[in-house]
């Protein structure tokens, strides 16, 4: 796995499992600390921002890129690729965060293709 002070890699390791890290506490286990607070705590003093909402972050970005960007994946693909169950919870996961729904991220696709 993982050397548990490595934070300089930490958000790879996000990156690299964001299907299967939904919490801190797996992204914290994927890096192999003990204690998710522990991790938290050095996440916070290293990169000046929590470990949750590097997570959220990290996770709406990549959606919504995937989203804008990519047709050809669907939203339940796109779902699972960020750890959702379903559409439905990827549509309520970035409307809850971007106060946007999936289709309009979508729809700048084809906004773009078209012009």
């Amino acid at each position: 796995m993982y050397a548990s002070l490595d934070l300089h890699s930490a958000n790879d390791v996000l990156i690299q499992n964001l299907s299967t890290i939904c919490t801190v506490e797996d992204w914290a286990a994927k890096l192999d600390y003990l204690s998710a607070e522990v991790f938290a705590a050095e996440y916070k003093a290293f990169h000046g921002y929590s470990s949750e909402a590097a997570l959220i972050s990290m996770k709406v970005d990549i959606a919504t890129e995937m989203l804008s960007y990519y047709a050809d994946l669907t939203y339940a693909e796109i779902a699972e690729k960020i750890g959702q169950k379903s559409e439905r919870a990827l549509n309520s996961f970035i409307k809850k965060n971007t106060g946007r729904n999936i289709r309009y991220f979508r729809e700048t696709y084809y906004q773009r293709k078209t012009a």
